[in-house]
């Protein structure tokens, strides 16, 4: 190839052109990096910044991406990796997933408020306000993230506990004090004021008013679920509304009151007079309806939340006496179906009854491997597994509904894919490690004690939550919490959290 020299000159310029342009984008480039990373330094090193993205956002990436965005995971959607700070930078095949200079034009915000129909996470449900609120002012103050190194391949378990720390379900409760407590009992109803905060922000309008006998007929069948009789609508039609406060009390101090809570309260426990088929043995619990008896006192008795749980799970050890008969109370473990007599059944039936009952967390998913949700691992369950197998029932007079420890007391060992012939490790015997709060070693006898006092232990957030919802269903007809048995990761805070948290408390 030839070319003429006329134009050397002119295709040197160009060529210097380009060098020069080159040579400036290239170190313009190099300074926006080395700004990016002194900016990146900068954020790393400020403590609140730090501290923001461990309390709020780690949980949240843990809990709601993961599972699709992290090195173990089986597809990695979208290339792209949000357990890795350089990688979660890089972002994956749509782009960088945090922009900087537009901080509402990044993809990893556009992808939770669910602006692109083509690109909404996670896939299961949009995050709430508050989370994604949270994602947007992390974005704007420069994603300070202070991961390094390689993500590490944390167990799945392990994901979930992490998870868990920032669940509202496990939170601790707003408890008051004395003083709180009189002085909110001196103001305005506390539930209306907080029902009706809710109603003017989502601008719903009340029903009507209920007439005066639409009032009482309802009172009745919340409190005793049977209607008044023609002299009850007499009396009330002739007393002024203002009295409808002692109303209450009648009903609730009514020994039907107790009834109709007992029996509620028995699906829970899954009450029933037999115990479904055992061979030859006769079929009848005898003795089943003191338990029924006991619930009814109970409630009558307005036996405060703690004891009414502690008594029916350990109360050979809190009151091993016949006079107040809250030995019957055990009936809560001992009523349930019999499964042919297999010891590990019956023993996966009390721990179903016992954490699902009072706190709304299935344990007993994790019989044959670690919850597949929930923070909850074999170890947990065996640990409680070994409290229930070192128990026995004994036949004799007065209590036959109770159990007491064994002689000998059984190891926690975990049985391989939940088999009782597959023998693994030995692990301590602790009760539910995720819930810091109330988790504690079993030292005494079987352990059961040590179950029943943390399921009660007044820091335990899910008892009072589960309780106090089941309990506003069972007045209300529909409870706060739509899974009243399952508190777990899965469930989305109820629209009245505040509601709920207060009552919780105060049964507290």
């Amino acid at each position: 190839m030839h070319l003429n020299p006329r134009i050397l000159p002119g295709l040197s310029r160009c060529v210097l052109i380009l060098v020069v342009a080159t040579a400036t984008a290239g170190s313009l480039a190099a300074n926006r990096l080395e700004d990016a990373n002194a900016d990146d330094a900068k954020g790393a090193s400020d403590p609140d910044k730090v501290a923001f993205f461990e309390k709020k956002i780690r949980p949240i990436l843990v809990e709601h991406c993961y599972q699709c965005h992290a090195a173990n995971s089986s597809d990695i959607g979208g290339e792209l990796k949000l357990d890795d700070a350089q990688a979660l930078k890089r972002g994956g095949s749509r782009g960088k997933s945090i922009s900087h200079e537009r901080p509402e034009e990044s993809l990893l915000l556009k992808a939770v408020m669910y602006t692109d129909p083509d690109l909404q996470m996670p896939p299961k449900g949009k995050l709430p306000p508050a989370v994604i609120d949270d994602l947007r002012l992390w974005i704007e103050q420069g994603a300070v993230d202070p991961r390094t190194g390689p993500p590490s391949v944390a167990s799945p378990l392990l994901v979930r506990q992490q998870a868990a720390q920032n669940h509202w379900s496990f939170q601790p409760l707003p408890l008051r004090d004395a003083t709180d407590q009189a002085r909110s009992e001196s103001q305005i109803d506390e539930i209306d004021e907080i029902l009706g905060k809710l109603q003017k922000e989502k601008q719903i309008v009340p029903n009507p008013q209920a007439s005066k006998r639409e009032l009482i007929r309802r009172l009745f069948y919340d409190l005793v679920g049977l209607q008044p009789t023609w002299e009850q609508y007499q009396a009330w039609d002739q007393q002024p509304i203002g009295n409808y406060e002692s109303w209450v009390d009648d009903l609730l101090a009514s020994p039907h009151f107790g009834e109709r809570m007992a029996r509620r309260w028995m699906d829970v426990s899954r009450y029933a007079d037999n115990k479904g088929y055992v061979f030859q043995e006769d079929r009848e619990y005898a003795n089943a309806w003191r338990y029924r008896d006991w619930l009814i006192n109970a409630f009558n008795n307005d036996l405060p939340l703690d004891q009414f749980a502690k008594y029916q799970m350990a109360a050979d050890r809190l009151d091993p006496g016949t006079e107040n008969k809250n030995l019957d109370a055990m009936g809560f473990l001992t009523l349930g179906r019999r499964f042919l007599n297999d010891e590990n059944d019956i023993a996966d039936d009390r721990i179903d009854v016992m954490t699902r009952g009072f706190m709304g967390l299935s344990v007993a998913c994790a019989r044959c491997h670690d919850h597949k949700f929930d923070a909850v691992g074999m170890a947990d369950y065996y640990s409680m597994h070994a409290a229930l197998v070192s128990s026995k029932e004994p036949k004799d007079e007065p209590g036959p509904l109770r159990l007491v420890d064994s002689e000998k007391i059984r190891p926690a060992v975990i049985f391989k894919r939940g088999q009782a012939g597959q023998r693994g490790d030995q692990v301590p015997k602790r009760f539910v490690t995720f819930l810091t709060s109330v988790t504690r070693p079993m030292e005494t006898g079987s352990g059961r004690l040590e179950i029943a006092n943390a399921i009660a232990d007044r820091n335990n957030p899910l008892t009072p939550r589960v309780f106090a919802n089941r309990v506003w269903g069972w007045l209300l007809g529909v409870p706060l919490v739509d899974t009243p048995s399952d508190f777990g990761i899965r469930c989305p805070p109820p629209v009245q959290q505040e509601l709920l948290d207060r009552i919780a408390a105060d049964f507290v």
